[in-house]
């Protein structure tokens, strides 16, 4: 299973981002795992989760939205409230639009709440459909905590922000932000010496972009849109991470012992970079996790200029 929790505090401008995924196409020693506990005066705490975290190609028609909303201090969850929600992607282009893809009332009796969301060109007729026991446009999740939800857009790789007002009868109402990324998996087939070896390149961040690799020079290089947000990085809402699996037989080709990365076509030495040669003995699964420190530099440098929000790597074999 592949899931993404981001855990925001329910103050608004100030929110704390908990991240915890795992997949099991990469073989990632722990690399794909982080956390930070994420509370507030009141300790209470929503935690939304978008599976999968990242998409074939970039797109999916079926995901799923998860929701949980529980008090830090004891670890109970508050039943019987209604989330009213809403999803838009955020573009990063100037000019660019954000794309509202998710809106809508919703009622559990838990403080879980998982929502089937697939794409239809009939909208209206498959909210009916699946939620028959929706009453005034407000749908009521089963006894599984589940509602099925219908909706003209595909989700793509890129950046989600979504807005959640809670009501429960033993709290004030609640208003809560969050920016979550749903990152791209892409397999491709490159040519060394006339042979054919296959690539696995993921991204956590965004979609990817102009995957390519030269014989000549062995280097792996591609890009990623990135919001170059000084005021994200500060709230924890920006986690990049960049993983590679290459074959073990490729590498011997090309006679490596040695790795490097740029990012932006700087060596980034702060950066987490890990060659982990052991969890799987045909491949070779490179990590590259820049820290928030160079995550900041480079947006406090770039964020004027809109005109390329992209971040660009190059892995280097030696």
């Amino acid at each position: 299973m592949i899931i993404i929790l981001a855990c925001i505090s329910s103050i608004v401008i100030a929110c704390c981002v908990c991240l915890f995924f795992s997949y099991n196409i990469a073989y990632s020693n722990g690399y794909t795992q982080s956390s930070m506990t994420c509370s507030n005066e009141n300790f209470i705490t929503l935690c939304i989760g978008i599976f999968p975290i990242f998409l074939k190609n970039g797109v999916t028609d079926n995901y799923i939205i998860k929701f949980r909303l529980y008090d830090v201090a004891n670890n109970t969850d508050f039943g019987n409230s209604t989330f009213i929600i809403s999803v838009e992607k955020h573009e990063y282009e100037e000019g660019s639009k954000d794309q509202n893809i998710l809106n809508g009332t919703f009622v559990t009796k838990s403080g879980y709440m998982d929502l089937y969301v697939n794409k239809s060109d009939d909208q209206k007729l498959e909210l009916l459909k699946y939620n028959r026991n929706s009453k005034n446009s407000t749908i009521y999740t089963d006894i599984s905590n589940k509602a099925n939800v219908s909706t003209s857009n595909s989700l793509l790789s890129g950046q989600y922000r979504i807005h959640s007002v809670v009501s429960n009868q033993n709290l004030e109402t609640l208003n809560f932000d969050t920016v979550i990324q749903v990152g791209e998996v892409k397999d491709t087939n490159f040519f060394l010496n006339d042979t054919k070896h296959n690539v696995t390149l993921i991204s956590y961040y965004d979609r990817i972009r102009d995957f390519s690799f030269d014989p000549l020079r062995k280097t792996f290089s591609w890009q990623i849109p990135f919001e170059y947000n000084t005021t994200s990085i500060e709230r924890g809402e920006v986690t990049v991470h960049e993983e590679i699996i290459i074959r073990n037989q490729m590498l011997a080709s090309m006679n490596v012992s040695k790795h490097n990365m740029t990012l932006n076509d700087k060596i980034d030495e702060s950066a987490l970079f890990n060659v982990d040669t052991y969890s799987n003995e045909n491949k070779t699964i490179i990590h590259f996790v820049p820290d928030i420190n160079t995550l900041f530099d480079i947006s406090r440098n770039n964020q004027t200029d809109k005109s390329d929000p992209s971040m660009k790597f190059v892995l280097y074999l030696r």
